[in-house]
C-alpha cells in the first residue's frame, strides 16, 4: 500500500504472527531504490503447530509487484531487531536482490537462533547468518549523489539490539516492536528489559513525527498517520501503558 510517494506499507493480514513490512524510496545514481524495513518471515504458522504453511514473504513480494516494485529494486535491508517474525526473510531477500543486510550487533544471537528456525531443514553457513552492516546510533546515508538520510536510534527494551529509524525530512518514524497502537512491545523474551523499554518509548515520544510505522497490526493496522494521532498515541502509551509494566 502506497502511503506517500516515498513510503509504502505492507500490513500483515494473515492469520499467523508476522510483522508489517515497510519500504522507503530513495535514489541511487539515477535509479530508484528502496530501504526494506523488516521483511518478516518466509513462511508464517497460522495454527501454532510449528508447521510453516502461510506464504508470508511471497505475499509481501506480490503486494510490492502490484505497486510496481520489484524485489531487485531493494537497495538496503534494515532489521529493527533479530526476531524471526521481523528478520527471518532477510537472508532470502538479500539473495534475491544483493542488497546489504543490517541489524544491531546486540541482537545477533537472537537472530541466529530465530533465522535457523525460520529456515528449518536448510543448512545455514556463518556467511548466511552474518549481516553486512552492524548498525550503530547515528546518521545512515544511502544513495548518491543525493539519496536518503536516516537516523538510527537505539531503542532497547523489547530486545537488546532494537533500533528505530527516523526520516526527519518526511517526519516518518519506524519503530519496530518498541511501540504499537495503544501498546508497547513485550519484554518477557530473551534480553527483554522493561526499564529500558520505558526509556526508549519516552525518547521516541520526544520526536516530532507525523507518521509512525509500527511492527504489527495488533488491533489496528499499526500505521499511525497525522501529527495529532501520533501525539495522542504516545501520550496514552506513556501515561497509561508504561506504568503497567511494573505492576
Amino acid at each position: 500500500m502506497k502511503l506517500t510517494d516515498d513510503v509504502y506499507a505492507y500490513v500483515w493480514q494473515g492469520q499467523g504472527n508476522n510483522c508489517n513490512t515497510y519500504l522507503l524510496k530513495y535514489a541511487d545514481e539515477g535509479k530508484t531504490k528502496y530501504v526494506m524495513v523488516d521483511p518478516g518471515l518466509v513462511m508464517a504458522d497460522p495454527f501454532g503447530t510449528g508447521e510453516f504453511t502461510e506464504p508470508a514473504l511471497a505475499t509481501v513480494l506480490e503486494s510490492m509487484k502490484c505497486d510496481g516494485i520489484d524485489v531487485r529494486d531493494v537497495g538496503f535491508i534494515f532489521n529493527t531487531h533479530g526476531h524471526g517474525d521481523h528478520a527471518g526473510a532477510s537472508l532470502d531477500v538479500r539473495r534475491m536482490c544483493g542488497a546489504p543486510m543490517a541489524m544491531h550487533r546486540a541482537d545477533l544471537d537472537i537472530y541466529e537462533m530465530k533465522v535457523a528456525r525460520a529456515h528449518r531443514g536448510i543448512r545455514l553457513t556463518s556467511e548466511d547468518i552474518a549481516h553486512d552492516i552492524y548498525l550503530e546510533e547515528g546518521v545512515l546515508d544511502l544513495g548518491k549523489p543525493a539519496g536518503i538520510s536516516l537516523e538510527v536510534i537505539r531503542t532497547p527494551g523489547h530486545t537488546p539490539g532494537s533500533v528505530s529509524l527516523w526520516w526527519a525530512e518526511k517526519k516518518v518514524l519506524v519503530v519496530g516492536d518498541t511501540i504499537f497502537y495503544r501498546s508497547v512491545g513485550r519484554t518477557d523474551g530473551p534480553g527483554g528489559d522493561s526499564a529500558e523499554l520505558v526509556k526508549s518509548v519516552n525518547r521516541l515520544a520526544s520526536i516530532d513525527a507525523e507518521c509512525v510505522l509500527t511492527g504489527h497490526p495488533y488491533g489496528h493496522p499499526g500505521v499511525i498517520v497525522g501529527a495529532q494521532e501520533v501525539r495522542r498515541n504516545f501520550d496514552m502509551v506513556v501515561r497509561r501503558v508504561l506504568p503497567m509494566l511494573f505492576v
